[in-house]
């Protein structure tokens, strides 16, 4: 078996804590669908990498984080 990327690790635990503060605490609706967002888009970007490769995509982030950072 494959070892999880990074997405799917986060999208995972963020997933499962927003499942777990549904039943053992109430937290705002604005957390709550803040994490349900973010968790389906980390798994979803996750499944992607898994089948594609993101190196141009790695390299643009690059090229405009140099770019912002002088």
């Amino acid at each position: 078996m494959k070892k999880l990327n990074n997405y799917l690790l986060f999208g995972l635990l963020i997933n499962s804590f927003w499942l777990a503060s549904r039943y053992l605490f109430p937290l705002p609706e604005f957390i709550n669908g803040f994490s349900v967002g973010l968790s389906i888009t980390l798994i979803l970007w996750g499944a992607y990498i898994e089948s594609h490769d993101i190196s141009k995509i790695k390299d643009f982030k690059r090229k405009v984080l140099l770019r912002i950072k002088n």
